[in-house]
């Protein structure tokens, strides 16, 4: 994977007004970072995990840490607290580092299903804490026979009249739909296709609110500040522990087969090379924005702007030094408190050429 724009973390740091790693090492003060969770020690991260996990690792760097204090732990689920862990610092871990040891298990009826969230400091520095969460998935009660989504429409809005045909420049797509016997907690999942590729998968727990038998309306895609990209459109709803309950439907924005640029594949992750997620933890730390390129002209400046809940977060600028055909990363920091939960969408444009344009989208906590 070509390595660039590694400088725009750093304007991005100045653009925000965040912390760099080396201002806070110098204050020599504990500090916690890059938390992830995992279903085996020094695994890959996950956001979620299917019904009956017994242990989740906890990972997370450490630097400055003192000799002699305690590590404590504070869990949550679904809001509530659960219980407290606290143990000595252990002097083989040393003073920085990154620590994959530590668990949240119950090995004899597995976890309970929910949003589980921890918060990890040392005793007597309240400016360590890091806090994070995940969630495990609802097993579904036994066989469902009934569980169905049907009707399944895309409209301009929620109440809008339903259609396949959209026009250029629209903003959001709303995607409406009936639904029976649907296992409060159960994983749904929503992906959308655009002319044949995959754009965006998004999944959450089924809703309480929602109910086991009801109508949707309020889902949908959206870009408020450049519009959907014109093209063949297929989202899919489904549900992974409900085999064969899913629907979907086509539609089309206006413009299809025009050029939409040289930028494509817009994807984020934890580490430059790693998985790609669409939904990552809550107060993360790190993001890595990934795109690939295809004969993007050299000597342009690149715009990677960031929106959460579409608002505008911070925009940086630098010279495009790509060429040919491959894929290029740049890296978020936010120490203090963390990337807060929301839906984020960020996107990969080269200043003053019409077209090159890449947009992504994925969801924190």
């Amino acid at each position: 994977m070509r390595r660039l724009f590694l400088i725009i973390g750093l304007f991005i740091f100045l653009a925000t007004g965040l912390a760099l790693p080396a201002q806070r090492a110098s204050a020599q003060s504990p500090y916690f970072s890059n938390l992830a969770f995992s279903a085996v020690q020094g695994g890959p991260a996950y956001p979620a995990f299917t019904p009956g996990i017994k242990q989740v690792f906890v990972a997370f760097d450490y630097m400055n840490v003192p000799p002699g204090t305690t590590l404590v732990r504070d869990w949550y689920r679904d809001g509530q607290f659960q219980f407290q862990r606290a143990e000595a610092w252990n002097p083989a871990w040393g003073s920085a580092g990154r620590l994959t040891s530590i668990s949240v298990y119950d090995f004899t009826e597995g976890l309970t299903p929910g949003t589980w969230q921890v918060a990890i400091s040392l005793a007597g520095y309240p400016e360590s804490v890091l806090s994070g969460s995940f969630m495990i998935a609802v097993e579904p009660p036994g066989p469902l026979p009934g569980a169905q989504v049907y009707d399944l429409t895309t409209a301009l809005s929620p109440l809008a009249t339903g259609t396949n045909t959209f026009p250029a420049g629209t903003q959001a797509v709303y995607i409406r739909f009936n639904y029976a016997n649907i296992p409060v907690g159960t994983l749904v999942q929503r992906d959308w296709y655009l002319n044949g590729t995959l754009f965006r998968t998004v999944q959450e727990a089924w809703s309480a609110y929602w109910g086991v038998n009801g109508r949707l309306t309020h889902i949908s895609l959206y870009d408020y500040i450049n519009g959907l990209p014109a093209g063949n459109w297929r989202v899919v709803v489904s549900f992974p522990a409900l085999p064969g309950v899913s629907r979907e439907a086509t539609f089309s924005i206006s413009g299809a087969g025009a050029t939409t640029g040289v930028f494509s594949n817009v994807t984020v992750s934890t580490t430059p090379d790693g998985q790609s997620y669409s939904v990552l933890p809550a107060y993360l730390q790190q993001i890595f924005v990934r795109w690939n390129h295809t004969n993007a002209p050299a000597g342009g400046a690149v715009v990677v702007r960031l929106f959460r809940n579409g608002a505008f977060v911070v925009e940086v600028q630098n010279i495009w030094n790509g060429s040919g055909n491959g894929s290029a990363w740049i890296y978020f920091y936010s120490f203090q408190p963390g990337f807060r939960p929301g839906n984020y969408a960020v996107e990969v444009s080269l200043r003053d050429v019409p077209g090159v344009i890449a947009t992504g989208y994925f969801r924190i906590g």
